[in-house]
C-alpha cells in the first residue's frame, strides 16, 4: 500500500474520527475452508457503519497474506494523519483460525505478524 492512498484519504475526509480498515477475505485456497458467500455483503454493511459513525474507511478483498500485512504495516506507520484522526479501527471479515490466525487467499497470517 502506498502512502498516497492514505494521503488521498485524509484529503478527502479531513474531519473524521479516525480511520477504519476493512478485509473481506471471501475465499481461500485452504481445501477445509468453504467459499463465504456474505463476506461481500459484511463489507457493504461494516462500510456503512463506520461511515455513519463519522470514519474514514478504506477496504480490500480477498487479500493475499502479504497484502494483508502490508496494508495494516503502511496504516500503522503513516505518520500524517489530521488531527482528528484518534482512533484505527480494523474489521476483518473471513476465515480466521485459533490462537489469532487469519486466511488469506493463498495460505494463512498471524495476527501477531501484522
Amino acid at each position: 500500500m502506498e502512502s498516497t492512498e492514505l494521503q488521498t484519504l485524509c484529503r478527502i475526509h479531513p474531519v473524521a474520527k479516525g480511520l477504519c480498515v476493512i478485509i473481506a477475505n471471501s475465499r481461500g485456497n485452504l481445501p477445509d475452508k468453504p467459499l463465504l458467500k456474505g463476506v461481500q455483503t459484511d463489507l457493504v454493511n461494516m462500510q456503512g457503519t463506520f461511515e455513519a459513525l463519522k470514519f474514514a474507511v478504506m477496504s480490500r478483498r480477498d487479500c493475499s497474506a502479504a497484502q494483508m500485512v502490508s496494508l495494516l504495516r503502511g496504516v500503522a506507520t503513516f505518520s500524517e494523519y489530521p488531527p482528528s484522526y484518534r482512533r484505527i479501527a480494523v474489521v476483518f471479515a473471513g476465515h480466521g483460525e485459533e490462537q489469532g490466525v487469519l486466511c488469506a487467499h493463498d495460505g494463512t497470517v498471524a495476527v501477531d505478524a501484522i
